[in-house]
């Protein structure tokens, strides 16, 4: 099974909703969008990738974020690291 679900957050809920997994038993369908909105706003459990959801180790946000950290950048992430007077 892919792990990439249609592009967009509907479409993404509405194909998690009709593989009816555990631990989505009982829900309904918008439910299930609310479930897929705080994945990817935030919680960063999801993440879009080539038109895609995809999970957010392999979204392009985490992409660019990991490649900051490799150039020494912070992404924005908090102050720490910042010399203090």
């Amino acid at each position: 099974a892919s792990c990439a679900l249609p592009g967009g957050r509907y479409a993404s809920a509405m194909e998690l909703w009709m593989r009816e997994p555990d631990f989505l038993a009982g829900m309904s369908l918008g439910e299930v969008c609310l479930v897929v909105e705080l994945a990817i706003s935030q919680r960063k459990i999801l993440g879009y990738r080539d038109g895609a959801v995809v999970p957010y180790r392999l979204s392009l946000t985490e992409a660019k974020a990991a490649k900051a950290r490799r150039e020494g950048g912070q992404g924005g992430q908090g102050g720490k690291g910042a010399s203090g007077g």
